[in-house]
Parts: structure tokens; sequence; C-alpha cells
């Protein structure tokens, strides 16, 4: 039995994925007409030790911004590639939690790493890399979490192809210059993280229907149970087994 989803985009309206890449569009359009946005949004190491608490929005807003037409080309497309399934299994706001706080993780690995002098980082940064990997590394927990809820013979070899992509990109990381590895390591992991702790969780009530209980909501649920309160299931029903994407850039 493959479950089925409720997780629809009302027609006509904008998806998240749709929204971000609106806004990363902007935001490269605005750079290019007046260069001081991108000294002013872009990851600062400098600025957020001169004035921490005037800076940290620097942590996220980077993510929206590039160094290149090319930058954002492969960007944008990683994102076209691996954003509809991502968003049809964790629902727009899910989503969006997962690019967004993967984005503000990486620039956070990768503003520690700066401070340490580790090789291969630099005292500013940008681009939506960090942002993409939270996807790769969000939705490789959601399939190790929820693969027996799947009918697709090839769910093994799909996340055998995601892991195989995260080390190929890893690895042309180290080989080229400029590339963000930490930025892109911690976005992976923070994605993967919020997965485990707030993606969808795939059980079955007790009339059998495929319910979605984020391991954080259900403790809350067993708090407010031991509580007096009452536990109450989620709403995911997934209709289909994910299209395995083969690579992310």
């Amino acid at each position: 039995m493959t479950p089925r989803s409720t997780f629809r985009t009302p027609s006509g309206s904008l998806t998240s994925l749709s929204k971000i890449l609106l806004i990363t569009t902007a935001s490269f359009s605005m750079q290019a007409i007046s260069p001081p946005f991108t000294s002013l949004f872009t990851r600062s190491t400098p600025a957020i030790l001169r004035r921490p608490a005037s800076n940290y929005y620097r942590l996220l807003t980077s993510g929206f911004l590039h160094g290149s037409v090319s930058h954002i080309l492969v960007n944008t497309y990683s994102l076209t590639q691996i954003g509809p399934e991502v968003e049809s299994c964790f629902n727009a706001r899910r989503f969006t939690a997962l690019y967004l706080s993967s984005i503000v993780g990486g620039n956070i690995i990768s503003h520690r790493a700066t401070l340490l002098g580790l090789p291969g980082t630099a005292p500013f940064g940008l681009g939506a890399s960090g942002g993409v990997c939270g996807l790769l590394g969000g939705y490789y927990m959601f399939l190790r979490l929820n693969k027996r809820y799947f009918v697709s013979p090839g769910i093994d070899k799909g996340l055998e192809s995601l892991r195989r992509t995260a080390a190929l990109n890893f690895a042309g990381g180290l080989m080229v210059a400029g590339i963000d590895n930490y930025a892109h390591a911690g976005g992976a992991i923070t994605g993967a993280a919020y997965a485990y702790f707030w993606g969808p969780r795939l059980r079955r009530d007790g009339i059998g229907r495929v319910v979605d209980v984020p391991r954080l909501d259900e403790l809350g649920g067993r708090v407010r149970k031991g509580l007096g309160g009452e536990e109450k299931g989620g709403g995911l029903k997934m209709k289909r087994g994910p299209r395995l994407p083969s690579y992310i850039g």
C-alpha cells in the first residue's frame, strides 16, 4: 500500500520553492543594480565580530546572494531539480523552514571555521548552496526514516545515489578554489537534523491510517498526555513514492 498525500499547493498560488527562486533572482538583480547591496547582506565575519547583534541577519540573507551568473544558474538549477519533490514531501511550511535553517546552519559552521582559521575558509561568503545541501540532507533523512512506507523498488538504490551525489559534490568542492565546503557540510547536517526532529515521520494510527507524527510533536504529545492532556495525531498521507534525483548540482 502506498500512502496518499494531501500536501498540495492550492491552484493558482505560488509554491514555496517558486517564492524562494523569485527572491533569489530579485536579490541578484539588486546586486547588479546596486553593488553596496552585496556588502550589506553578504556573510561577513569581520562585521559579525565587530557588531554581532547588528549583523547576525547576514547568516540568512547571504543565502540569497550570488557571485556570478554561473553561480546563480548552478544553484537555481539544483533547486529546481530537488526542490519540488522535497516540498511535496515536507509541505510548504516545513520546506521553507528546512531551506532557511540550512542556510543559517551552513553559514554558522562556515563562520566558526573561519574564526578557527581552518584551511579553505574565507571571511566573506554568499550563495544558496548551503540551503541546497540542506534539502539534500533533509530529503535523505526523510527517505531513511520512512522508506518502509513506499512501494518504490529502487528506494535503496536512490539512497545510495544521494550518498554518492553528496560525496562527489564534496570532493569536487575540495578541488575547486572558492568553494565553501564548510557551508555545504553545515547545511547538509542542519537539513538532516531538521528532518529527523521536525520532518515528516510516518506512522500507522489505531485504525491503520498512515499519519505524520514528527519526533518532537510525538514527544510533546507524550508530555501533554502525562500532564493530563490529549495527544493528537498528525495528518500527512503520502500519495506516491518519491522521485529520486540522480544529480544535485
